[in-house]
């Protein structure tokens, strides 16, 4: 049995009429916002301009999960105190029109060898953040980057000690874990390991 395009919109139609479905496919929408940081940026965008979410209910679903399943996956280095002012900010511009571009309001991280304002360089080593617990003074040019285009950077990821295996095995904040394999046999790779695990995980959309 065939029909036309015609034919199977209006049966379409029809099944959206009925109100189990309509309040089931309701739920669906609900859990699409709950899980946009699991889709892309430009969804996250999309649905931003629709007036679905704002940056700053992203980025505190975003920041939750860094402290859930980012901690327990040994992703995270450390966490920006500035992310949700920064998404507040990204808000405002968006209210009066004025976003810096598709990067505005998008959270994303840096990786542990990175330069943040406000936060120790760890580079994922252990000692190394022993011997430099001091917050610096200045930003990458990689992350100065980002803000100056809008992004929401989140903190910094986990790696291999100072980017130099494969494994993702530091000695700061221990092996980043695979989200996908529970009997931890198998590393999401490195040296960017932590990097790979929000960016899967749904806790930032992009991640240097």
């Amino acid at each position: 049995m065939s029909c036309s395009r015609r034919e199977a919109l209006a049966a379409l139609g029809a099944l959206l009429a009925t109100p189990s479905l309509s309040a089931a496919l309701a739920h669906a929408d609900d859990t699409q916002i709950m899980d946009v940081l699991l889709t892309t940026a430009p969804a996250f965008q999309a649905g931003r301009l629709r007036g679905e979410w704002t940056a700053e209910q992203v980025v505190r679903t975003a920041l939750d999960r860094c402290n859930s399943l980012g901690t327990s996956w040994r992703a995270i280095d450390v966490l920006s105190s500035t992310a949700l002012a920064d998404a507040r900010a990204s808000d405002e511009r968006l209210r009066r029109g004025r976003l810096l571009g598709p990067l505005d309001g998008v959270p994303v991280f840096a990786k542990s060898i990175y330069d943040m304002q406000g936060l120790p360089t760890t580079a994922s080593s252990a000692e190394w953040a022993r011997l430099f617990p001091n917050a610096v003074p200045r930003d990458a040019v990689e992350v100065a980057r980002l803000r100056a285009a809008g992004a929401v950077v989140l903190g910094k990821t986990a790696a291999d000690d100072f980017a130099y295996r494969g494994n993702g095995t530091s000695s700061h904040t221990g092996q980043v874990l695979n989200p996908y394999d529970a009997s931890a046999q198998r590393t999401p790779g490195g040296s960017s390991a932590g990097a790979a695990v929000v960016v899967a995980g749904g806790m930032a959309f992009s991640a240097l």
